[in-house]
């Protein structure tokens, strides 16, 4: 990593670690987070299941609750079967 950079990241750190009110807490918060989802992520991979969400295009009209929630959880999806094989 070139010097500019580390530079850069240090300072946002910095800025990001004096407007935070609780500093500890929220690395704290973030950190536990992201272990929930890695262990998520591969109890889905474990089971051979989806980890992007995916649904067929004909089912987009339907009630999607659930995929709706899988979407914002993981900001995208796989939309299948749009254009014929041909």
């Amino acid at each position: 990593m070139n010097d500019k950079f580390f530079h850069q990241i240090k300072s946002v750190k910095i800025l990001l670690k004096n407007k935070s009110k609780d500093y500890s807490l929220n690395f704290s918060n973030i950190k536990e987070f992201i272990e929930n989802e890695v262990q998520e992520i591969e109890k889905l991979k474990n089971l051979s299941k989806p980890i992007i969400p995916e649904i067929d295009f004909t089912d987009l009209g339907k009630d999607l609750n659930k995929i709706k929630q899988n979407i914002h959880k993981r900001g995208c999806v796989i939309i299948r079967n749009v254009f014929e094989d041909k």
